[in-house]
């Protein structure tokens, strides 16, 4: 074998050597988690409760009007020429 591939192949095997060693000498003791209580809810409970109310106001909505006249080119883009050219 090539020297190079048998180095890689011992660093390699030291290093997850090392990593199970690591791994091993402490355990991952994770913290206790923090309970939640919950309800369940059923499709009909859920449907009522996002139903809304039947006497809302309705909203009024103002009536859009178009703009005047056509829109034509912005003068503020007239002068770009100055700066590509």
């Amino acid at each position: 074998m090539k020297p190079g591939m048998t180095i890689s192949c011992v660093a390699h095997t030291v290093a997850l050597g090392f990593a199970l060693v690591a791994i091993s000498a402490q355990p991952m003791n994770a913290p206790p988690m923090e309970t939640i209580t919950t309800q369940i809810v059923s499709e009909k409970d859920l449907s009522q409760m996002t139903k809304g109310v039947k006497n809302a106001p309705q909203l009024k909505i103002p009536d859009l009007k178009p703009l005047e006249g056509p829109a034509g080119p912005s003068s503020d883009f007239t002068d770009l020429h100055v700066f590509f050219s």
